[in-house]
């Protein structure tokens, strides 16, 4: 684990994301010049839950359906939406990167290719687990270059990269004024799940706030994210309020958690 770093120290962290300096976007394949990579996303996160409502038809189903032919229909759209993911990124590759890009970011490639294996995987099995796999490499610094520079260089920001070898297997982000700070972004690869990085960047990152005299640390999360609500709430997180429609793809309430820091130096 990295110590906290501050502004513009993190730009080795983006850097090493690969991402590109330009937002771009994935749109179609006429040169049309319009480059979206949410519509990936947007089709990855269909596939995830269509796999979910596979595993649970005998109660998703409608009343006038079987369970087989309610299965029928979620694969026949599953699939189709596996090739979207798939179709949406290729039209990055094939029309937007540049050689520029490549020699600038040299794991581009390998980063397509596995996310187009994984959406292959995704629209050959029922496994809400393979969805997942391939939603987390979608959402994984799904922020986008711009927002995490914008993030990372602003003043009073502290920046976390959990490693594993060379590799950035995850990352956290917060910022802080007076003795109020906010948890800005966490994100853990979907392969490094439940091995514990999530909650040693927590600790470090609020071991970093409570060395500059934070008191009281803020944060948003999904309502019907169970497993990340159970990890700040064994960090001490209490519920402090609701911010409604806060989140998108798909729309959903925020709730706001709170937790007051003792000891601060």
């Amino acid at each position: 684990m990295r110590p906290p770093s501050e502004g513009g120290d993190m730009r080795k962290f983006t850097s090493t994301l690969r991402h590109p300096a330009r937002i771009v976007h994935a749109h179609c394949d006429l040169p049309c010049g319009v480059y979206d990579p949410a519509q990936a996303r947007i089709e990855a996160e269909s596939v995830a839950k269509i796999q979910e409502k596979y595993q649970d038809a005998a109660n998703q189903k409608k009343p006038s359906e079987s369970e087989e032919d309610f299965k029928a229909r979620c694969l026949v759209i599953k699939e189709e939406r596996a090739d979207m993911v798939k179709h949406h990124l290729w039209v990055l590759w094939t029309d937007y990167f540049k050689p520029e890009h490549l020699e600038a970011h040299a794991n581009l490639h390998d980063l397509f290719w596995k996310a187009t294996k994984l959406a292959g995987e995704a629209k050959h099995s029922s496994d809400p687990k393979v969805g997942q796999q391939l939603l987390g490499r979608q959402r994984l610094g799904r922020q986008g270059p711009a927002g995490l520079r914008e993030m990372i260089s602003a003043t009073l920001t502290i920046g976390l990269v959990a490693l594993s070898g060379k590799t950035i297997i995850g990352y956290a982000i917060a910022r802080y004024a007076a003795d109020s700070g906010e948890i800005l972004n966490l994100a853990v690869a979907p392969e490094h799940r439940r091995e514990g990085v999530a909650a040693h960047l927590i600790d470090a990152l609020l071991e970093g706030l409570r060395s500059r005299e934070v008191r009281e640390v803020y944060l948003e999360v999904r309502e019907s994210n169970g497993p990340a609500r159970a990890l700040y709430k064994d960090k001490g997180f209490t519920v402090a309020g609701m911010r409604r429609a806060y989140y998108r793809y798909p729309t959903e309430d925020a709730l706001v958690l709170r937790l007051q820091l003792d000891g601060g130096a």
